[in-house]
């Protein structure tokens, strides 16, 4: 990089998708008035972030030249490496990455405007496909927030692109998260490293989902947003690129000839002109990242391995060995949401699961807060432990938004129904589904146990949102979450739900989060007369995106409302909001509740049914009878063992690595 691209606080250190609509069911007019909001913070915070990516390419490209350049030394003296391939000598480095890309020729044409990129090696190309992402969001920010405070919209239209503006800095910081993990990446954790990259990218990728779904939410219902829209096109394809060269780059090393081996099938992908570029019907996602028994990636070769073994490495944390890892907790029994009845004059005070805690909150004046919003607002900043808020019994309505700066941050309640923080906010006010949620939470380690959220709006809301979680390393243990059409919204990065009851109709649990859900309650409620119930939708857009949902020792069943229902309704394991949709039940207990097919489809023109991930693995009860399922390209109803253990908390979401710190029960594999 030049100094005269760099900003100039840098300068002065250095001198150095087609888009899819999400089945809405109702078009609201807009009705609700939206305070104009000051984003001056918002420009400086973006300044200020941009000095900082500067300053981290400039430490990668050290960093890089002299990690890459150390092993190709080695493999040349020892005699590794192999004469140049037709490919590579047809081709320049980025034009052989790109062609492993969903979008080859954008690709190509993005990154070969770097200096010298047609001559980098392949963990510079990821770095550079990550900066084209970024640059994308930047300039996708910077035009939603001129035209939120210049044209003249509806407040419908205003609400989306609040939420954009909130969302595309949320996938800013993901997107700087993962420079910062190229920027220190070494050989001796590069397995890790880009593993959590993909991770990071995938949270920026949801986020771009969501700020999508919301602009196509106002375009249904008259407004022109066309400009945005495009601009969150160039954002999506930004990230798939950069989670492509990640994806290729983690499981198939440096040599790029073998980059093409494991194509995402699409078809709009077009490989650049080059005869010996072949493509492959098998998903790159599918693929893990192979590691040999010393836990070093499978193309390294032997001498590589031998000079990484006389490498001391840094202490990795002390995780839990599964054999410790205590039995997950019966199943909850389903139970009918608790009615919103006036709070008692003097509720019990038990001690709080999980010893002591910092406040406490009641309605009748007995703790140190009267509201929820009252004692957040009183968490102590920049700290370095854990910091817990024991809820009393009651039910709260508010509207709680636990931002990312809240870090460590735990809820305790009295138990189901019994602490209920409930809203009734829903689409049919006129509001985007993401700001209809009830509770939101972004911050990083959030903990959430026996506490019930709510949202009242009923199934003539249609989207009305009980939780909303972007938290990366957030764990809900013993809650319940109570809506009808879109309840639980696992939005981003990776969450864990332990003996939860999750009640819903419409895409009960819908995002693109990477999700575990064990000992779980999934329970059907009664919906609309013509509405059918799909308990997921999960959002994976592209093949390279290691998002998904897994399901694992739970209970799918009907609430009560709907074991004598009035009029026939059917009830589907989920139907596929996006491509590339991953779903996966496993050794659940299923109920008559489910139909035959079990999967629906998300509409006939574009079904999706070859490229969806929906799989099954040893699941009992009257609707685990898998011989009338859906015949679609994308289903596996009998998953094999090697299957269904990649869904596991230990594989998934590596929960072994930071699920004891939580002090939650868990089954770390099959």
């Amino acid at each position: 990089m030049d100094i005269e691209e760099l900003p100039s606080c840098v300068k002065s250190l250095s001198r150095s998708s087609s888009l899819r609509a999400y089945g809405k069911l109702y078009q609201a007019t807009p009705n609700r008035d939206l305070p104009t909001q000051d984003f001056d913070e918002h420009n400086d915070r973006r300044q200020r972030t941009r000095c900082v990516f500067a300053s981290l390419c400039c430490t990668l490209a050290v960093v890089v030249t002299i990690t890459m350049g150390t092993v190709l030394a080695v493999r040349r003296r020892n005699g590794h490496t192999s004469p140049p391939s037709n490919l590579q000598s047809s081709l320049s480095a980025v034009a052989a990455a790109c062609n492993a890309t969903t979008y080859p020729d954008l690709c190509y044409q993005w990154l070969s405007s770097f200096p010298n990129a047609n001559d980098a090696n392949p963990l510079t190309l990821v770095d550079l496909g990550v900066k084209v992402a970024l640059n994308h969001v930047d300039e996708a920010s910077t035009m939603a927030l001129k035209l939120f405070k210049t044209a003249n919209f509806t407040n419908f239209t205003r609400q989306a692109i609040e939420d954009c503006l909130e969302l595309m800095d949320m996938s800013h910081d993901q997107l700087n998260n993962s420079m910062s993990l190229l920027g220190s990446i070494t050989l001796a954790s590069f397995n890790s490293s880009l593993k959590q990259v993909k991770r990071t990218l995938s949270g920026a990728m949801g986020f771009k989902l969501a700020c999508s779904e919301g602009l196509l939410e106002v375009q249904s219902n008259g407004s022109t947003v066309s400009v945005l829209i495009q601009s969150q096109d160039k954002v999506g394809k930004g990230i798939t690129i950069s989670l492509d060269l990640a994806d290729k780059l983690s499981i198939f090393g440096n040599d790029l000839t073998s980059w093409n081996k494991s194509l995402p099938k699409t078809q709009s992908r077009r490989l650049l002109s080059v005869s010996t570029l072949q493509r492959s019907d098998q998903e790159s996602s599918s693929s893990e990242f192979a590691v040999d028994e010393d836990g070093f990636p499978e193309w390294l070769s032997a001498e590589d391995r031998r000079v990484l073994q006389a490498t001391p490495s840094a202490p990795t944390p002390a995780t839990q060995p599964s054999s410790l890892v205590p039995a997950p907790q019966s199943p909850p029994p389903p139970i009918q949401p608790s009615p919103s009845v006036a709070t008692p004059s003097s509720p019990s005070v038990p001690t709080p699961t999980g010893g002591a805690y910092d406040v406490s909150v009641a309605q009748d004046g007995s703790g140190n807060y009267l509201t929820i919003n009252e004692a957040l607002a009183g968490v102590p900043s920049g700290r370095s432990t854990r910091y817990t808020i024991y809820i009393k019994q009651g039910v709260y309505n508010e509207y709680v938004s636990i931002p990312s700066a809240m870090n460590l941050l735990t809820l305790i309640g009295d138990g189901i129904g019994q602490t209920v923080i409930t809203g009734d906010k829903s689409s049919a006010q006129g509001l985007t589904t993401y700001s209809t949620a009830t509770v939101a939470i972004s911050a990083p380690n959030f903990i959430a146990r026996k506490i019930t959220f709510r949202n009242e709006a009923g199934p003539e809301g249609y989207q009305a949102v009980a939780m909303r979680v972007n938290a990366d390393q957030a764990v809900f243990d013993s809650c319940s979450f109570e809506g009808y059409q879109d309840t639980l919204y696992a939005l981003a990065n990776r969450q864990f739900y332990t003996a939860c009851n999750i009640y819903g109709t419409i895409d009960v649990i819908f995002g693109n989060a990477i999700a575990v859900f064990q000992s779980c309650n999934l329970l059907g409620r009664l919906p609309l007369s013509t509405q059918s119930n799909t308990f997921t939708a999960q959002g994976r857009t592209v093949a390279s995106d290691p998002s998904g949902y897994s399901f694992q020792k739970c209970t799918v069943a009907a609430a009560p409302d709907l074991q004598s229902p009035p009029y026939s309704v059917q009830s589907y394991y989920g139907r596929p909001w996006q491509a590339y949709s991953r779903t996966v039940f496993i050794e659940c207990s299923v109920s008559q509740v489910i139909n035959p097919a079990g999967w629906l489809e998300w509409d006939a023109s574009d079904p999706f049914t070859d490229t969806v991930y929906y799989g099954e693995y040893q699941n009992t009860g009257a609707g685990a009878d898998t011989s009338n399922r859906v015949a679609w390209q994308g289903v596996h109803p009998n998953m094999s063992q090697d299957e269904a253990s990649a869904f596991t908390v230990e594989s998934f979401i590596s929960g072994t690595s930071w699920l004891p710190n939580a002090d939650v029960a868990f089954q770390a594999s099959l």
